[in-house]
């Protein structure tokens, strides 16, 4: 899902998502640059949010915040939304957009603090 065009798109969003599992997948793709050579590494990762039950009023208010325009999938695991997570199952930083963990890893790796 991408992010919602209009309220009548974060509302079908929304009531598909509610009261089910949804996957999100995050990509990260590091370039570090020691001396004349370029290392890549690129890595991916999927975690499972699970979403409680709304109803269509508590999707109509959530929609009326704003929040929902400008997320992925019509909402923020990290935000106003977060009163309608039930669960994240794998890696909550992933979710709200960026794998920290994974980008800490990688830059440890090279010794970059």
């Amino acid at each position: 899902m991408g992010k919602p065009k209009n309220e009548d798109d974060a509302f079908n969003m929304l009531s598909r998502l509610e009261g089910r599992e949804n996957e999100v997948y995050t990509g990260l793709s590091v370039m570090i640059r020691i001396g004349n050579e370029t290392h890549e590494e690129v890595y991916s990762n999927r975690s499972v949010v699970t979403m409680k039950d709304m109803s269509k009023e508590d999707i109509l208010e959530y929609i009326a915040t704003g929040e929902p325009f400008d997320k992925a999938g019509g909402y923020a695991v990290q935000g106003i939304a977060s009163k309608y997570i039930e669960k994240v199952q794998g890696n909550y930083s992933a979710v709200v957009g960026l794998d920290t963990d994974m980008l800490r890893k990688v830059l440890e790796r090279y010794d970059i603090k």
